[in-house]
C-alpha cells in the first residue's frame, strides 16, 4: 500500500484540480509537501479561493496521515470535530474522540467510526511524533534535477524521496546531538552528511538539499551472490555485515520476526547476500496482519509460492532443511514438466541431491557416485 504522504495532494479533502494546479505553482505536489511550505505561501498560492481556516485544515490532515492507521477519511474526521494539531490529538480524552467522530459519522462526515484500538494506537504515534524529531530534505542531481526513489536512513528510521526528490524522516529519537544522514541511489555515489540535527515540532520544516554526484563510469559492478538463488557465499570469518532493504517478499524465503511495531512487522531472512565485500541480511516491513494467527517475536516464516507467510518451526534444523532445499532446486535448475520422462526426473533429483550436500559440506562433497542417490 502506498504511504499516504507520498500520494496526490488532491486526494486531501477540499483541495481539487485547480487549486493542485495553484499549489503546484509553489511546489506542492504530494501530501507531505504541504509540511515543506510556509503557511504564508500557502494561502497566498490560493487565496482568492480558500480560507486560512481551510488551508489550516489541509496542513493539519496532512501531518494527521504520517500516524499509522489513519488514512484520508479519518484525517478529513478528525479535522472535522476540531483536532487542532497532533498534540491536541494525542491528548484528548478517547471517549471524546469516540463521540465526536459519531456525530461526524451521523452527519455524514465520516462513512464510520474506527474501533477504539486504532483511535488508541493512533494516539500513541501522534505523542510519539510530538516528542521525537524529524529529518526533511531534498535530494538533486548534478543538474539540480530531482533524485526519485533515493533510499534515505537517518539511524535506524528509512525512507525515500517522492518523484519531487524530497524526503521526511519522522520519529528519529532526541536522545542523541547529531545523526548521520545516508543517501543512496543506484548511478549515484553514496552520501553521507553528518552532524545532521532533527527538526522538533509540528510546524513547517526546514527544507535542505542534498546534491548526489553520479558513480564514476568506470566503477564495474560487482558481481552479488545471494543464498535465495543458489550461490555459494565466501567465508564469513572476519567480513562486515549490512542491513539490505526488500522491497518485496521473495518466494521460498525463510524469514524471522525480528519485531513487531504496531501495524507493522519486521523480518530478516534467513537467506545471506554477498556484494562487494560485505554480507547482507536482507530486511522486510510488512503488515503485522499478514503474519501468520498468534505469530511473535522469534517465530520463523516462509513465503510460499502465492507470496502468503506460513509458519515454520523455530528448531534451527528445521530452517536449515528449509534453506538447504531451496539452495538444492534452485542450483538443479528448471523443474521437470509433467511430459518429462523417468530418467530425466531422476537426473534432475540427483542435481538437487548434490547441491544440498555440496551447500552442507563445501569443498569435502566430491560428487556422487553411482547407485548414491537413495
Amino acid at each position: 500500500m502506498k504511504n499516504p504522504m507520498m500520494e496526490s495532494v488532491e486526494l486531501v479533502e477540499g483541495i481539487g484540480e485547480s487549486i493542485a494546479s495553484r499549489l503546484g505553482e509553489i511546489g506542492v505536489a504530494d501530501v507531505q509537501d504541504l509540511l515543506f511550505v510556509p503557511f504564508s505561501t500557502l494561502h497566498a498560492a490560493v487565496e482568492s479561493v480558500a480560507s486560512e481556516e481551510q488551508c489550516r485544515g489541509w496542513r493539519l490532515a496532512a501531518q494527521l496521515l504520517q500516524l499509522r492507521g489513519v488514512d484520508h477519511q479519518l484525517a478529513e474526521g478528525l479535522v472535522t470535530v476540531g483536532c487542532r494539531s497532533l498534540a491536541d490529538f494525542a491528548w484528548r480524552p478517547l471517549s471524546e474522540l469516540e463521540t465526536s467522530l459519531a456525530d461526524a459519522q451521523a452527519k455524514g462526515v465520516l462513512p464510520e467510526v474506527p474501533g477504539s484500538d486504532v483511535l488508541a494506537a493512533a494516539q500513541v504515534d501522534a505523542a510519539t511524533l510530538h516528542f521525537t524529531g524529524t529529518v526533511s530534505g531534498v535530494v538533486l542531481d548534478a543538474d539540480e534535477r530531482p533524485v526519485a526513489g533515493c533510499a534515505v536512513r537517518v539511524g535506524r528510521r528509512r525512507g525515500t524521496t517522492s518523484d519531487s526528490g524530497r524526503f521526511r524522516i519522522t520519529r528519529v529519537p532526541l536522545g542523541r546531538p547529531t545523526y548521520e544522514l545516508v543517501l543512496e541511489k543506484e548511478g549515484f555515489e553514496t552520501r553521507v552528511e553528518a552532524g545532521l540535527r532533527p527538526a522538533h515540532g509540528d510546524g513547517t520544516l526546514e527544507l535542505r538539499t542534498f546534491q548526489l554526484d553520479p558513480a564514476p563510469a568506470s566503477a564495474p559492478e560487482p558481481r552479488r551472490l545471494s543464498e535465495l538463488e543458489g550461490n555459494r557465499l565466501p567465508p564469513m570469518a572476519g567480513q562486515p555485515i549490512a542491513i539490505e532493504e526488500l522491497p518485496e517478499l521473495r518466494a521460498r524465503d525463510v524469514l524471522k520476526v525480528r519485531e513487531l511495531e504496531g501495524d507493522d512487522a519486521v523480518l530478516l531472512s534467513k537467506f545471506r547476500a554477498y556484494s562487494a565485500g560485505s554480507f547482507l541480511v536482507g530486511r522486510a516491513r510488512v503488515p503485522a496482519s499478514s503474519l501468520p494467527a498468534d505469530a511473535k517475536a522469534g517465530d520463523v516464516v516462509v513465503v510460499d509460492e502465492a507470496g502468503q507467510l506460513r509458519p515454520l518451526q523455530r528448531d534451527a534444523r528445521a530452517v536449515h532443511r528449509v534453506k538447504e532445499r531451496v539452495i538444492g532446486l534452485r542450483q538443479a535448475g528448471p523443474t521437470p514438466g509433467a511430459s518429462a520422462s523417468k530418467e530425466e526426473r531422476q537426473a534432475f533429483m540427483r542435481r538437487v541431491l548434490e547441491a544440498r550436500l555440496r551447500h552442507r559440506f563445501g569443498p569435502r562433497f566430491r560428487g556422487l557416485r553411482k547407485g548414491e542417490e537413495s
